[in-house]
């Protein structure tokens, strides 16, 4: 199983998050052995200071290397000149993914719009957090990049139903089908809901093929969120894309990662 969603807290900082299960390498590498996970992505979580960006993701592209089975994904400044210094660097530096926490201020849609410009020119697939991200403006950039591959995590949140405007997109031969959408917390949220129904109608409309598993550990164990996906009713065939195939034929093996481009 790969898991597309889970975080790595700094030194000194693990338990802030969950004080019951501290976000070390070694808590997510222990819990993804018991849940059979055998792919993760690893991304930082949240820092005040953006100076302390770059060493965070130098730390997890170590960590990485020392870990094969963890794929770095590198933060990004919130301001537009300064993330496309760190994406050109960590491009170059050997990072295949980054996260964006784009700002709900329409304005700043022309910043992400460059932003993933360049991410698809480097070839970086780019996570945008799903919780503050206006679906409606990310369909324009997706139609505007079709190189892009982006990823809306927690499929939209509590407003997963936005994500249909990608549905429609779909009947478009100029939509190239280059948003996934990874499952993290909202799944949680839902399984065995009154709403679990909805999501998973939702998910497939958007095509079970674009949707990615995600714990957001150390939130939720890595058992924990399988047995969400699976309490939400999917077909067999649909799990194994959604727990493995999908981010496998999206995101490098280990043996592709090279430090330096």
């Amino acid at each position: 199983m790969f898991d597309s969603h889970a975080h790595i807290e700094p030194p000194g900082g693990a338990g802030r998050i969950n004080p019951h299960t501290p976000g070390t390498v070694k808590a997510l590498l222990s819990g993804m052995e018991r849940a059979h996970v055998t792919r993760s992505l690893a991304m930082g979580t949240p820092v005040r200071d953006e100076r302390r960006l770059a060493p965070a993701n130098d730390a997890l592209l170590a960590q990485s290397t020392a870990h094969p089975s963890l794929i770095p994904v590198a933060a990004l400044p919130s301001d537009e000149a300064a993330a496309l210094a760190e994406l050109n660097r960590v491009a170059k530096a050997g990072f295949h993914a980054v996260k964006v926490i784009p700002s709900q201020d329409p304005a700043q849609l022309r910043a992400l719009d460059a932003l993933v410009g360049r991410a698809a020119h480097l070839e970086l697939v780019v996570l945008l957090d799903g919780w503050s991200l206006e679906l409606d403006g990310l369909a324009k950039i997706a139609l505007a990049h079709p190189d892009a591959r982006l990823v809306v995590a927690h499929l939209g949140g509590i407003r997963f139903s936005d994500a249909l405007v990608f549905d429609m997109l779909r009947r478009y031969p100029f939509y190239a089908r280059n948003v996934w959408f990874d499952l993290s917390s909202v799944a949680h949220i839902y399984a065995r809901s009154p709403f679990a129904a909805q999501l998973l109608w939702v998910c497939r409309r958007l095509g079970t093929d674009r949707i990615l598993f995600g714990s957001d550990f150390p939130i939720i164990s890595q058992a924990d969120a399988i047995a969400d996906v699976e309490a939400l009713g999917f077909s067999e065939a649909e799990q194994r894309q959604i727990l493995h195939d999908n981010a496998a034929a999206l995101f490098p093996t280990p043996s592709r990662r090279q430090a330096g481009r």
